[in-house]
């Protein structure tokens, strides 16, 4: 699946004149001057920043407020940067390709991004997809090799989850206990932490290329050209969002949990709202695909990171951008995220008294693994030659 096309070398100087939010004549409007098509992009949690990821092996960062002012690029990877993530406090930028390399970016103070680590290469094809956690303790990836690979920055070590099919995209539950799994079927499949598979989503028709969750529910999208909403709790499906024209490549739930925005191969990108189904905003490129959707936290904007016709030669690509219509009172949302901090300690303090030293829960006492439980240390889930995970790594 690796994009296969010559493209004429663009000569062309990054400066302080650098234009990085431009018009062009197709009235799209463009973030970046990459040298060929996007392919991944990432609003940090805080919105300090955006960053896009393009098959030029590059990452070019930006502010992430109303400027998006060009702040670098970002040079290392040997092929596309197929996957971008941010720690939640922005300071720390992954970065993944498909050139199985998963790289570590730093901000300190006012300097800029720099690199501090390339992870060991566990992969064996392209990677498609990484979740970050929180403060970056703990860095998920998965891709063509069917492998979801869980790295523990602090212990140096790794774990690898066989998943066997390909995957085109992974998300965390909030509490970062489950990890839920876009693969090369219909069914998406729920893990654990240590690999044991506990649910699957049967739905859709076709493969399912994206996903996405919060607290309430998890978000899908098809190559039937639907994405499903579904409870998190039981895993039964919500509603089915239905308007798009072919593949749904990318999905996200909105910062306040009211929105889903979906992309798709037919050019558009769309948000709907949550509790009715009904869509509210729609944005086309007339010539190119979406490859990946992201939404800034504060919900003002969307980036969609593209692919364009190759019938037509550009000076430069980049990701479009929109107004997404959307008004949202930041007040709200960190009233609800506070909440949602105390119910999560509340949740892992009952867990761990109900789990005792083992760090598993009860239906999974049994597990072979807990023999091999440290029985001094209650926040290790599972300690092995592999790999050391724990409950309170974030």
């Amino acid at each position: 699946m690796f994009k296969r096309r010559v493209i004429p070398a663009v000569c062309f100087f990054l400066c302080s004149c650098f234009v990085a939010f431009a018009q062009n004549d197709t009235g799209r409007t463009v973030l970046g001057t990459h040298q060929d098509d996007v392919e991944s992009v990432a609003f940090a949690p805080n919105d300090m920043f955006v960053a896009t990821g393009s098959w030029d092996k590059t990452v070019q960062v930006f502010s992430g407020d109303s400027s998006f002012t060009y702040l670098q690029t970002l040079k290392g990877h040997k092929a596309a940067v197929s996957a971008i993530g941010f720690s939640g406090h922005g300071q720390m930028l992954v970065t993944a390709g498909r050139d199985y390399r998963i790289m570590v970016w730093s901000k300190k103070g006012k300097k800029n991004f720099e690199l501090v680590k390339q992870l060991p290469m566990v992969h064996t094809a392209g990677i498609n997809t990484i979740a970050v956690g929180p403060y970056g303790n703990m860095i998920y990836s998965a891709g063509y090799d069917g492998r979801i690979v869980v790295y523990n920055m602090r212990r140096e070590s790794h774990r690898i989850i066989e998943n066997k099919l390909p995957i085109y995209g992974i998300s965390l539950s909030l509490n970062r206990q489950f990890i839920y799994c876009a693969d090369a079927s219909s069914v998406v499949k729920m893990y654990d932490g240590i690999g044991n598979k506990i649910r699957e989503l049967k739905g859709h028709q076709d493969v399912v290329n994206a996903v996405d969750c919060n607290n309430q529910y998890i978000l899908t999208g098809s190559s039937d050209q639907t994405a499903i909403l579904w409870n998190v709790v039981n895993g039964k499906k919500v509603r089915t969002f239905q308007g798009h024209q072919w593949k749904v490549t990318s999905v996200q739930i909105s910062a306040d949990g009211k929105y889903a925005i979906t992309g798709s191969i037919d050019g558009q990108t769309k948000i709907w709202d949550i509790e009715t189904g009904e869509e509210v905003n729609s944005f086309k490129e007339d010539n190119g695909t979406v490859r990946q959707v992201a939404m800034s936290r504060s919900m003002h904007y969307v980036v969609s990171a593209m692919h364009m016709d190759t019938s037509v030669v550009y000076d430069s690509y980049g990701a479009s951008i929109w107004r997404s219509g959307l008004s949202f009172d930041p007040s709200v949302m960190q009233a609800q995220y506070a909440a949602l901090q105390r119910k999560t300690r509340n949740n892992n303090s009952s867990s761990r008294n109900t789990t005792g030293n083992s760090g598993l829960s009860r239906n999974n006492t049994s597990n072979k693994s807990a023999s091999k439980q440290t029985a001094t240390n209650a926040k290790v889930i599972e300690a092995s030659d592999e790999i050391i995970i724990t409950i309170e790594d974030e």
